[in-house]
Parts: structure tokens; sequence; C-alpha cells
């Protein structure tokens, strides 16, 4: 059985809820319009969470940055 980009997107959601340090930029790994939202959604239900962090941070100094 594959697994389809619905399935990555319920995975993501459960992971990103069940993690604080995920929780936190909920907004970036759910709430965003991705253009790749199915690699996008496979990538959060599956990469380390240190990496995700890592990068959502990089987005947030980019955020400040740019205010």
């Amino acid at each position: 059985m594959s697994t389809t980009a619905t399935d990555f997107r319920q995975t993501a959601a459960e992971r990103v809820s069940a993690s604080e340090p995920l929780a936190q930029y909920r907004d970036l790994l759910l709430d965003y319009d991705w253009s790749n939202e199915a690699e996008h959604f496979q990538w959060v239900a599956t990469a380390p969470e240190a990496e995700i962090v890592t990068w959502a941070e990089a987005i947030r100094r980019d955020e400040r940055a740019e205010a």
C-alpha cells in the first residue's frame, strides 16, 4: 500500500501537534501554502525533528531581517 499526500498531511499534522518544538512553527509547517505541498508534508512527516526546527528557525530569522 502506498502512502498518499493526504496520509503525509495527516501524519505531519499529528507530528506537529505532538511535538512542542514543532508546534511553535505550526503556521510554517502546516498552514502556509507551499507550492510543493505534497513533498513538503512528506518532509514534515518524515524528516528528523532537528532538521525541521533548524529550517523553521532560518525562515523566522529571514522574516525578522525583512521587517
